[in-house]
């Protein structure tokens, strides 16, 4: 019993304790800032934006968002996209380097698709056009 006890105390107490505590990650930044600012100021509310982590986006802009489909698909993403009627993509600069990160890479590749619109300290926000700008 003792135990127990013990143990949801320390649980409780660990819940507590994070669920008070500051979010994690560079949000307080003057980029991030703008960033978020802009999103909320600039993209229409009822745009759909895809992003790498769009939980952060609706979080901070009440803008709400998706991620892109499995990497494994990845020929698939520009029908994915017009199907859900894409409108704005989100990235950040420093991605490119990553090998996980193929969305970056993918915006990237498809030029005439990802028009930039915003660029904050490598915080990018895209127009995304269902047929290439010309």
């Amino acid at each position: 019993v003792i135990l127990l006890v013990t143990f949801f105390g320390v649980t409780i107490q660990w819940y507590v304790q994070n669920r008070n505590a500051p979010m994690l990650g560079n949000i307080y930044e003057e980029n991030a800032q703008k960033f978020f600012a802009f999103v909320r100021d600039s993209v229409p509310h009822d745009a759909v934006l895809v992003a790498d982590r769009p939980r952060i986006l609706a979080l901070y802009t009440e803008h709400k968002g998706t991620v892109y489909p499995d990497v494994n698909h990845e020929q698939e993403w520009l029908g994915w996209l017009d199907q859900n009627q894409v409108t704005y993509a989100t990235k950040a600069a420093w991605d490119n380097d990553k090998p996980d990160r193929y969305w970056a890479r993918f915006m990237d590749a498809n030029p005439l698709r990802f028009e930039k619109i915003f660029d904050s300290g490598g915080l990018q926000v895209y127009k995304y056009h269902q047929t290439p700008v010309e």
